[in-house]
């Protein structure tokens, strides 16, 4: 396992703590007791021995080595840092009480063994807090085992045991963001937590998080691919879904569990790249470890030379061979997973700061928007008193008594008849245009006021609390990520600020029916409403007085004095209606007006928070890039170690090969 920073996913919660066949045949809380009473003893021998003296099924002696290790033994997260070249052996870590995986895992064996348990070490993957489905698996590096129970392998795996990892902010970060707000990274730390889940884990579980090296260890009649694995979780599901059998033949297990190390090193260095044509870091060290196991036992410190048969020298030699080779590859293979960091990352920030800038040319829009509406609501505010005080003055211009006070002449003349229908016949023509004008005010006005002024009133205010609840959105993102700086985005969301874009989209539409369609569609024809309005004054006044002139002049009574009624109520009924919707809008803009100005800010503050996320952005793009250099860096140390003793190695060989 490595050093994880930032935004991490780590395991799945499972939901077993030890499988049901296993469980029922064990004391859980005797087993509990004894492993916390038991003394701690340097000798892992020993220690199995006394924790599990009380014991005669291997179940519980398993559950008990599992939960001291756990309870016992601290995840050694500093250790990631420098690559030990060396791992500490089950003496040491007991001394220590800190652990790597491949540490916890021999300790586990050790112990295990020494009850009369089989178990073995597991190499595996496991998805890093920066792999993304579709990513290349280029090397193994957490450690696990499995152990027999009853004639069945099991799986456990005792650093997800005893460990889990919470966020921490480092002192110096916490400082340096008291008094100069610098941006925090948080660093994921191991937190011992007891998780017996991952003590006898079903393999159908396990396979979610963890790939052995080799198919065997997945315990399963149809082993998992390493293609599956790199995709998408739900790959790993529809298989397991099809094929969940557990293996019932162990035989290849029971086999290569049973053989000296040395040799499960060259097994492991034949296959591993059978299983994954990438993990050549991992093929590399195996054939590494041949030698370096050869070494140890051919190798005499008196005489600085090797013995060995010519047929062994040659052998290892091939593997020293090999290994170099390997390393090389591993080499290039680093640089690739630099690259392709590099290339995600640089994907995430371009793409960040694209949409940021599109949200800022939609704010930027917005308030261009919001601030000529705010223009016009000022000059409405100024226009639309003037067209009422025109209305009131007007409305009540024209009686009925007007009429009933004109006397017809006696007697008819002819001249004055023909006047008289001549006048009739024009006041048609003006009524017509007076309905007509009218109607065309209606329709104009019509259009224009989709909305009443009272809901574009409401839509502002709902438009308004979108824009604060943006605001506040933004303003906790960008203090989120500048006291706990992530190294990666898990989703888009981040990216694309979606919640953000939904509530513009929004703003956007509720301005458009709202004040757009009241205030500035309104001002635009303001104009024409008025001319209109003055018209239809006009024409209905002209129409009066033709009608009054009309029956001057005519005997027969032509149904003056009802038109001219049914006129005057109909103007006054439609100055009364206008005046009303004018008042109602007047009255609405003042409140209009405020909302539009307490917004401004909103726009302002999400224009900066959006610049500051630009700044923000590189700085995490810098701090991700680093951590990767770094370990690459640490990485290459580690390799040019192993390459150094592998080409001293090859010297020696040299020395006595014929």
């Amino acid at each position: 396992m490595k050093k994880i920073v930032g935004l991490f996913s780590f395991f799945i919660v499972l939901q077993c703590s030890i499988q049901a066949q296993i469980a029922a045949s064990v004391d859980t809380a005797a087993v509990y007791k004894r492993a916390r009473s038991a003394m701690g003893d340097r000798n892992p021998e020993k220690l199995a021995k006394n924790l599990t003296e009380p014991f005669k099924d291997d179940a519980s002696k398993v559950l008990a080595i599992s939960y001291w290790i756990t309870k016992n033994i601290k995840y050694q997260y500093s250790g990631l840092g420098s690559r030990a070249i060396e791992l500490k052996s089950p003496e040491k870590v007991l001394k220590t009480k800190k652990a790597l995986s491949p540490e916890y895992a021999q300790l586990f064996v050790t112990m295990c063994n020494a009850v009369g348990v089989k178990a073995g070490v597991v190499d595996g993957y496991v998805k890093d807090f920066d792999f993304f489905p579709g990513d290349t698996l280029f090397k193994a590096e957490h450690t696990w085992n499995i152990v027999k129970i009853d004639d069945g392998w099991h799986i456990v795996d005792l650093t997800y045991a005893g460990s889990t990892f919470d966020p921490e902010v480092s002192k110096t970060s916490k400082f340096m963001y008291s008094l100069f707000r610098v941006p925090q990274s948080t660093e994921m730390k191991p937190v011992k937590k007891y998780s017996p889940q991952w003590i006898c884990v079903p393999p159908t579980t396990a396979l979610k998080t963890h790939l052995p090296v080799l198919s065997m260890f997945q315990l399963l009649q149809n082993p998992v691919s390493i293609e599956q694995f790199q995709q998408r979780d739900t790959a790993v599901a529809r298989h397991l879904k099809k094929y969940p059998q557990k293996s019932e033949d162990f035989s290849a297990v029971d086999y290569f569990v049973a053989l000296p190390q040395i040799e499960k090193y060259k097994i492991l260095a034949s296959e591993v790249l059978q299983q994954n044509p990438y993990a050549h870091l991992n093929a590399a060290f195996y054939n590494f470890y041949v030698v370096d196991l050869f070494k140890r036992h051919h190798y005499l410190d008196e005489t600085g030379r090797l013995f060995a048969s010519q047929a062994d020298l040659k052998d290892v030699l091939l593997y020293a061979q090999k290994a170099d080779t390997l390393f090389q590859i591993a080499i290039q293979n680093d640089a690739k997973r630099l690259k392709s960091a590099q290339a995600r990352s640089n994907d995430w920030k371009r793409n960040m700061m694209n949409y940021n800038k599109l949200h800022q040319a939609q704010t930027q829009a917005l308030s261009k928007r919001y601030a000529k509406s705010q223009q016009n609501v000022q000059k409405l505010t100024a226009q639309i008193p003037a067209l009422i005080a025109f209305i009131e003055k007007n409305q009540q211009k024209y009686s009925v008594e007007t009429i009933k006070r004109q006397n017809r002449p006696t007697p008819q003349r002819n001249e004055e008849l023909y006047k008289g229908m001549d006048l009739l016949e024009k006041a048609d023509s003006l009524h017509e245009l007076s309905v007509e004008t009218i109607q065309h005010y209606d329709e104009l006005l019509g259009n224009l006021l989709k909305a009443d002024p009272q809901i574009a009133l409401n839509n502002q205010k709902e438009a308004k609390a979108l824009n604060e609840r943006n605001t506040k959105i933004l303003r906790n993102y960008i203090n989120n990520k500048n006291s706990n700086m992530p190294m990666v985005y898990i989703t888009d969301k981040s990216i694309t600020k979606e919640v953000f874009t939904q509530n513009m989209a929004k703003i956007d539409s509720l301005h458009t029916v709202g004040v757009d369609a009241v205030v500035n569609s309104l001002l635009s024809n303001f104009s024409a409403i008025n001319a209109l309005l003055k018209k239809y004054n006009s024409l209905t006044g002209e129409y009066l007085n033709t009608l009054l002139n009309a029956k001057a002049k005519l005997v027969p009574d032509s149904n003056e004095d009802a038109r001219y009624a049914a006129a005057v109520e109909e103007y006054t009924k439609n100055m009364s209606r206008i005046k009303n919707e004018l008042t109602q809008i007047h009255k609405s803009l003042p409140e209009i007006a405020g909302i539009l100005k307490s917004e401004e800010k909103f726009f302002t503050e999400n224009s900066e928070l959006l610049k500051k996320d630009n700044m923000l952005e590189t700085i995490r793009h810098k701090r991700y890039i680093d951590y990767r250099k770094k370990y690459r860096q640490i990485d290459m140390e580690y390799i040019k170690y192993f390459i150094k003793q592998n080409r001293d190695f090859k010297k020696l060989v040299q020395q006595v090969i014929i």
